[in-house]
């Protein structure tokens, strides 16, 4: 019903949406602990340590959790390639950050911002899983009986 090629780009967009829903657990899960512990060890500045443990858990959560899940799910990126895709999607959302810091402070300076830096964080370990995965897939499962 299917050719082998449409077969091939749905399961692509199959893997792909997989890593996007496990970059958005670990996201979550990192910067709701991250502003848990923002809020417990800030002192009269409660909401800026709690944006900045959210933050922070952010950071760390995203490509861990894109990385579990879709190692759970039949990947076959390397983690490396993600840890190295993070810390450039990281580095370029803090240049964004250091670019925009002399600009006007309008609203919509500040959602472009942060639309930005979001998008530079989660496409990162993203593209590094995607490059060092392979292409033949997750090998074949082994079953090995001994009597």
């Amino acid at each position: 019903m299917f050719s082998t090629a449409a077969r091939a780009q749905r399961a692509e967009g199959d893997q792909l949406s997989t890593q996007i829903q496990g970059a958005g657990i670990g996201a979550g899960i990192g910067a709701g602990i991250g502003a848990l512990l923002g809020y417990g060890f800030g002192g009269n500045d409660k909401e800026e340590t709690v944006l900045a443990g959210a933050a922070f858990g952010l950071v760390i959560g995203l490509p861990i959790g894109m990385q579990m899940y879709a190692d759970e799910r039949g990947g076959t990126g390397r983690g490396y390639g993600t840890v190295l895709g993070s810390l450039l999607g990281f580095g370029a959302a803090a240049a964004t950050v250091y670019g925009e810091r002399k600009s006007d402070d309008s609203a919509e300076k500040i959602v472009s911002t942060l639309a930005l830096m979001l998008l530079a964080v989660s496409i990162g370990p993203i593209a590094g899983y995607r490059i060092t995965a392979d292409e033949r897939g997750p090998p074949p499962m082994t079953v090995m009986f001994t009597f």
